[in-house]
């Protein structure tokens, strides 16, 4: 199986083609277990004993495929994060559990019987916490006294206008970045289409230019045209002809 190619398979035999220790992120919007038969794909149902069936596998050889220094990021909404947790600290190690980001995003409709769910949760997992690639990104926090703190280890400057402004590292809630709306210009028509600027985040994070990203779930081709135009090596997977199409599209292959 060859690089920056985008195969129409079960994501578990191309797992088991791959050689061991060979890609540096493995990124995947996988399947919820809505139980829903969708536009695009059919979703696995939402039964306990058919999710751990479906996913340990692939998590199992996702651990094996991944580089000492590489990292698991898995998004999905509420409905199966405690147990797709359970399999990746079997397989990875609790103590390899990173951050579980939170992506918090606006769109339409709302319940009055709960609070509104719009959030997903990536989980991040490291083969081993203390190898893994990170690249750590600061965000300017706006010091509002115009003094500086002083304070030990606490970046900081000042601006032209006397203004102080502190760095803080990245947080893991992400309430900046808009899912792909009906007005978007990203928007190809594909349900689960998540926005290049969520996924060029957490490829920015965990890799660097050469680096090969996979994503056995591409769905939409978010990841794979993502790792395209940040000049890394990429392997696609999705079961659906229609992902495929769609993502080698974006490719313009």
């Amino acid at each position: 199986m060859g690089l920056n190619k985008v195969y129409c398979m079960d994501n578990l035999e191309l797992l088991k083609q791959l050689p061991d220790n060979s890609i540096d992120l493995i990124y995947s919007d996988i399947l919820y277990a809505t139980g829903g038969d969708f536009k695009d794909y059919q979703d696995i149902p939402y039964v306990k004993e058919d999710v751990f069936a479906f996913y340990d596998g692939r998590i199992k050889e996702m651990y094996r495929v991944l580089k000492p220094t590489g990292t698991l990021a898995l998004q999905m909404d509420f409905r199966i994060t405690h147990w797709v947790r359970i399999m990746c600290d079997e397989h990875f190690g609790y103590k390899n559990c990173i951050n579980v980001i939170q992506w918090a995003y606006s769109s339409g409709g709302s319940s009055k019987k709960k609070l509104s769910q719009k959030n997903d949760e990536i989980i991040i997992y490291a083969k081993d916490k203390n190898k893994q690639k990170f690249n750590y990104h600061t965000e300017v926090s706006y010091n509002r006294d115009f003094k500086p703190y002083k304070f030990k280890g606490v970046e900081e400057y000042q601006d032209d206008f006397g203004r102080w402004y502190t760095m803080v590292g990245m947080k893991c809630i992400w309430t900046d970045i808009p899912m792909v709306g009906r007005s978007s210009s990203e928007r190809i028509g594909y349900m689960t289409q998540k926005p290049l600027k969520l996924m060029n985040r957490i490829r920015d994070l965990y890799t660097d230019e050469n680096d090969v990203i996979a994503d056995f779930f591409c769905g939409s081709g978010s990841m794979i045209e993502s790792a395209k135009l940040g000049d890394r090596q990429y392997i696609g997977c999705d079961i659906n002809q229609r992902a495929v199409d769609i993502t080698n599209e974006r490719l313009n292959i």
